[in-house]
């Protein structure tokens, strides 16, 4: 698609600030061609919208186990970026107008 079709793809219909009919989309996903499409606001569709009234669970089936602080001391810790940094640097006022 050119720019110029892109800018002619009809945009969602609006009243005010709320969204009576979804416009056209493009989608576009790695490794395959781009999807055209209308786009469907969930808000809209009476099943979709009553879905999105459901409560979250209660419980989860996850353990979820409290984050143990632990102090560090930096002085044993390695330091990995060691040497990334030892070439020479430019002088900065160089940069300076």
């Amino acid at each position: 698609m050119t720019e110029d079709e892109v800018m002619r793809m009809p945009k969602a219909k609006m009243d005010g600030d709320n969204m009576i009919e979804g416009g056209d989309m493009l989608i576009f996903l790695a490794g395959t061609p781009a999807i055209y499409g209308k786009q469907m606001p969930y808000f809209l569709d009476p099943i979709l919208k009553a879905r999105t009234g459901v409560e979250p669970p209660a419980d989860t089936d996850r353990i979820i186990e409290p984050v143990q602080e632990q102090e560090v001391n930096l002085e044993q810790v390695p330091n990995t970026c060691e040497g990334i940094f030892d070439e020479e640097q430019p002088d900065p006022s160089f940069f300076e107008a």
